[in-house]
């Protein structure tokens, strides 16, 4: 059985630590890190990667080294990070509401969009990749299917121009910042949290809500 990690960051530490998850033992500490919460994911199976808290860059890490692998600048921070699970995409989403997506392989950006109007808080790649969801400061959850996010015909947009999600849900009440999302690809749901004190789950192919839970304090 193949060993199970978890990684731990904090924004106002300048180290990501891997802890064995069965044994509760500290593998390694990788420095030079300050991440924002949503800011740090794996990438395949090989590599991990988090963006930073004060500055524009992104720094991509081996398992095995506790050294920076790469280092890429990016024209603004991005507040949260995520990856398909096969590592071939990257979407990373900043403060002005645009979300990025890259091709991992050649480094190309794909595509970038004006995804929401306020501040972009997480992103969450769907178990089979075909998908990912976003949520930000406008309280607003949305659905993107990848392949309209790399495909630039008509179709795939809005008379505007405007990439069009597949999914879109304005339920939360103050920032969305959160976002898990369950297995079983465009069948699965979704789940996500706020400050409104609610998380909420959705059905992914329907788009209805399946349940809501409320809590007596914001959720971060």
């Amino acid at each position: 059985m193949e060993k199970q990690v978890v990684l731990v960051a904090c924004k106002q530490d300048v180290a990501v630590t891997a802890w064995d998850l069965a044994t509760g033992t500290l593998l390694v500490t990788y420095k030079q890190n300050a991440s924002p919460c949503n800011a740090l994911c794996t990438l395949g199976k090989d590599y991990w990667m988090a963006a930073q808290m004060k500055n524009r860059a992104i720094h991509f890490w081996a398992w095995h080294k506790d050294q920076v692998h790469q280092r890429s600048f990016l024209k603004e921070q991005l507040l949260c990070v995520a990856a398909s699970a096969c590592g071939k995409y990257i979407v990373g989403g900043a403060a002005s509401g645009t979300v990025y997506c890259w091709d991992v392989g050649s480094g190309q950006l794909m595509r970038e969009w004006h995804a929401h109007y306020k501040a972009v808080n997480a992103l969450s790649f769907t178990s089979d990749g075909h998908m990912f969801l976003s949520g930000g400061d406008d309280s607003t959850l949305n659905c993107w299917l990848l392949m309209n996010v790399l495909d630039y015909s008509a179709h795939a947009t809005s008379n505007s121009g405007r990439l069009q999600p597949f999914q879109s849900w304005s339920d939360h009440t103050l920032p969305i910042t959160s976002i898990a999302c369950g297995a079983g690809g465009i069948h699965g749901v979704v789940c996500s949290a706020s400050l409104d004190r609610t998380c909420k789950i959705y059905s992914l192919v329907s788009g209805s809500v399946l349940q809501a839970f409320a809590f007596p304090a914001s959720i971060h």
